[in-house]
């Protein structure tokens, strides 16, 4: 069988006249030849094993690199493989991030909730529930309260006095929301 990527000996006399390693210059050639799309008729160095057995054999699959001294079909390539495994390691890393993230999102999520309990416990200790459900209501009237419009009149000191009674009864509507008899 011819090996087009062994050295003839016309090519081993060659680099051995010009004072050259004939180790060396076999694994140039072989890797030209590789290179050029060449397919090598050896097998895989690499030990594989079926699912059926304990014990080993040699790949089948035909080689397509040499590293080292040892030669690989592109399966069982180390390079390939350090490829594939960087790849990997790169997609987990980027979801390992991610869920970092979305845990430290959902424990600040967490603290808020806590907090606002203990916010609506401490108006309402009896109902907090209707403290948190009174929200939208309580910050409603304090848009109006924030601007003071009341019943008008021509007279200063009324205009003045109808506001703030206005305003009153905003608040104590507000506060009729959370359920809250101790401050009304």
């Amino acid at each position: 069988m011819i090996r087009e990527w062994k050295l003839t000996d016309k090519e081993t006399e060659q680099v051995t006249s010009r004072g050259g390693n004939v180790v060396e210059a076999q694994k140039a050639k072989k890797q030209a030849y590789l290179a050029a799309g060449g397919n090598m008729t050896e097998q895989c160095s690499r030990e594989v094993y079926s699912g059926d057995s304990f014990f080993g054999h040699q790949c089948t699959k035909k080689v397509m690199v040499e590293r080292e001294g040892k030669h690989y079909c592109k399966i069982h390539d180390p390079e390939y493989i350090l490829g594939k495994n960087r790849k990997k390691q790169e997609e987990w890393e980027k979801a390992w991030a991610a869920k970092q993230v979305r845990r430290a999102e959902e424990k600040k999520d967490r603290e808020l909730a806590s907090a606002a309990i203990e916010a609506c416990k401490k108006i309402n200790p009896s109902n907090p529930m209707a403290v948190a459900k009174g929200m939208g209501e309580i910050v409603e009237a304090l848009k109006k309260i924030s601007k003071g419009e009341g019943r008008y009149s021509l007279d200063r000191l009324t205009h003045a006095s109808n506001t703030i009674e206005d305003m009153q009864d905003v608040a104590i509507e507000a506060l009729k929301s959370v359920d809250s008899p101790s401050v009304v």
